[in-house]
Formats: C-alpha cells, structure tokens, sequence
C-alpha cells in the first residue's frame, strides 16, 4: 500500500476527537460516521494497514465535498482534503491509472483552452436547436444517468464566451491604478461569460488596466480526482502562459476554488524544477475580492435597490480563510441592504462535479442551504464560484424563488452603471 505511505503523518494526528461532526455537511445530511472526517481517517488507515481493500473506501472517500469545513473546527487541523485526493490517487493507481473520459476530461477537454471551447460553442449549438430538450423527452439520456442528471441540474449555455464579450482593448477609467493578469476560469469562460464580462469592467471602472491570458483549466477538477500528473501538466501550461504576459501586479481570479488552487501550485510542484516558477506566481495571485477591497473601490454612482445576501464558496471561506472583503465591497453597494444569512459559510453541495455523481447528498445538502437563504428574504443571491452559482440557480428555480443568482462581480457592475 506504498501509495498511501505519506499520508502516515498526516493519519495519525487524528485523535477521533469528534469535533468535526459539527462541521461536515455529508454527516449531518446522512448522520454516517463514514461521511465524517473521522470516520474516512479511520477507513484510510485501515486500507493503509491492508485491513481493509481500497476498493471499499469508494463511498466514504467519494462522498466528501472537499469542502475543508472540518479543518477550522478540528484541534489538530488535519486537512481531509489532501487525505481524500490522495487516497483517490491510490485507488486510480491501483486500477491502472487514470484512463479512459476521465483522462479526456481532465487532460484533454479541459487542458486545451481550443478543445473546451470548441465544445461550449457545440453545447450552445444544441441548446439553440433544441436538441438537448429533445434527447431528454426522447428517453435517450435514460440510459446514461449522468447525462440525464446533467440536463436535469445543469445550466443552459449560450455558446458564447467571455473572450467573445470582453473586449480587450479597453482602458482603465481614470490614473492608472495597478496592472493584472484576469484569470477566467474554464467554468467561468463557458458558463458564466457575462459574470466575466462585468469583473472586467469592475476593474476599469477602478483604474485597473487588464491583460487576458490564453490559460487552460487551474487543474483543481483533476486534482480532486486523483490524477496527480494531470495537473501539474496543467500547472506547467498555466506557468507558461503567465510568464509570457510580461510585469503585473497580480493575478487577479474571480473563482474562489481557481484561486486557491493556483496558490497550491508550489506545493504541487515542489521538488521539481518548476518550483521556483509556481512560487513567483503564487505570489502575485490574489482573489478579486479581496484585490479591489485592499485597492479602495471607486465610489459606485449607481443606487441598487435590492437586498443582498452572500454565500461563501468553500474555497474562499475555508481555504483562503477569505471573510470580510466581499461582504465589506456588497456593503458599500448604494442602496443595498446587506442580510447576512443563517450558515454562509456552509456548503451548498455544488462542488464541481458533485451535484451530479452524488446527487442524492447534493439535494440533501442543498436543501439546508435553500431554506436558510430563503430566509434572508434577499433578492440577490451572490457569490462567487461557478459550481456554487449553478447550485443555487437550480435551488432558486426548482423552489419557485424570486430571488436572482449573481457574481460578486454582477452587483458591483451594477452599481458602476456597467452591467449588460
């Protein structure tokens, strides 16, 4: 079980204390002790010891939402989330490596900026033609369930990019203030180029001059998923790309899982040459948020009249330890009432693909999260990550919600008079 090998340290630390079962969203829709940090550590240890096959740790270790909630709460702060991928990675190794669609997604579909775009266009072709519709009434996605699972959950595309509504050639608005890279995250690119759209100009609105990178995926989804080496093949093409940009303030990424991912490249690449290469990026890579809150935001001349709430993406809230700057920046919204909801900071059960091999702890998961923003009474739902947006957009629409689903970056642009 030599895979498993360094996560000895790790393991140990766990002293089955129980503290993370106050925190686990998977625990307290199933009350599983499997579905708990606790209880994956013991099983990992037990495969490690060979006591138990890998094979069976498929539903504990499938389960977790990577979320990281159980790493604020747990005294020793084991980090669950580096246990579950490399346990993954151990179970991939043992049935050969990472083949097949798996390997096409995460190496090839997402790898190549050409390929994933070159699908989105094709997916907005079928949506325009109304054949998506049609292979859902003809009975034909029943014989894939994650297809049908994904027409049932997934968000309608347009076929349109943010490279094809961001128009790069535009200037900052005022002195110039500071100079970023944008980092649009594939999710973002394809499914929410207007929310990309509107950081853009968020930024010019606050002096900010902005340069486009042709990046591919940050490599998080093959990370999640166990394939090591597909992503730091992945990190190494977003290291090139960078560095081909010339001198910048930062690196400016409006994803939260994005962000803290690109910041977990020198860990990622460490002990081989590009290590000083990941270092140097990670150091400039800041999350959009807190970027234009530590700048001083521009006053904004447009009043908003809404009630806002926010949810925060795991990624920021627990991974970046990212409280304050967004809900500082929705507070200065003219005419926006701020309403804090019940467990923000809560996972909502998108998590990338989540929602779709684990549909029934998603609904689950979501449910809490529906009926604690519902309670806000907000009319702006906002937040920013692709995943969580497309979670709640469905919570929103199959509860019969009034209220709207936006980006961080939708509100401000908004109040800067620059929305579409």
């Amino acid at each position: 079980m030599s895979e498993l090998d360094p996560l000895l340290a790790e393991l140990s630390r766990c002293n089955k204390c129980g503290f993370c079962m106050t925190a686990c969203p998977t625990y307290k829709a199933t009350g599983l002790e499997w579905h708990v940090t606790r209880g994956r550590v013991s099983l990992i240890q037990d495969a490690q010891a060979g006591i138990l096959p890998l094979a069976e740790l498929g539903d504990a270790i499938d389960t977790c939402l990577l979320c990281n909630a159980c790493v604020g709460v747990c005294p020793p702060a084991i980090d669950i989330g580096e246990l579950v991928t490399h346990t993954r990675a151990a179970m991939l190794a043992e049935q050969g490596g990472v083949r097949g669609v798996r390997r096409f997604i995460y190496r090839t579909l997402l790898g190549r900026p050409g390929v994933l775009h070159a699908a989105a266009r094709l997916a907005g072709a079928a949506e325009y033609l109304g054949l998506r519709d049609l292979a859902a009434r003809s009975g034909l996605l029943r014989r894939w369930p994650l297809l049908q699972r994904a027409h049932a959950v997934g968000p309608r595309l347009s076929g349109r990019l943010a490279r094809d509504l961001i128009d790069p050639r535009l200037q900052p608005r005022g002195p110039r203030r500071a100079r970023v890279a944008y980092f649009i995250g594939c999710s973002k690119d394809a499914v929410f180029p207007r929310a990309a759209r509107a950081t853009h100009q968020v930024l010019l609105m606050n002096g900010v001059e902005v340069v486009i990178p042709r990046v591919t995926c940050c490599g998080l989804p093959a990370h999640s998923g166990g394939d090591f080496a597909g992503v730091r093949l992945l990190a190494r093409r977003n290291l090139d790309a960078l560095e081909r940009l010339g001198a910048v303030d930062a690196i400016v990424c409006d994803e939260g899982s994005c962000t803290a991912h690109l910041l977990d490249y020198p860990e990622l690449l460490k002990e081989t040459p590009d290590y000083d290469r990941a270092r140097r990026l990670a150091a400039k890579v800041q999350d959009f948020a807190a970027f234009l809150d530590a700048l001083g935001p521009l006053p904004m001349p447009r009043a908003v009249n809404a009630r806002l709430t926010w949810h925060d993406p795991c990624s920021l809230r627990h991974g970046l330890k990212l409280h304050e700057p967004p809900r500082r920046l929705l507070r200065r919204v003219p005419g926006a009432t701020f309403l804090e909801a019940s467990e923000a900071e809560v996972c909502c059960g998108g998590a990338g693909a989540y929602m779709l091999t684990q549909p029934d702890l998603s609904d689950q998961v979501l449910a809490r999260k529906m009926e604690n923003l519902a309670a806000t009474a907000a009319d702006y739902y906002v937040t920013a990550s692709p995943s969580c947006a497309m979670q709640l957009e469905r919570g929103v629409r199959e509860r019969g919600l009034g209220a709207r689903v936006l980006y961080l970056s939708e509100v401000l642009a908004e109040a800067y008079g620059v929305a579409d």
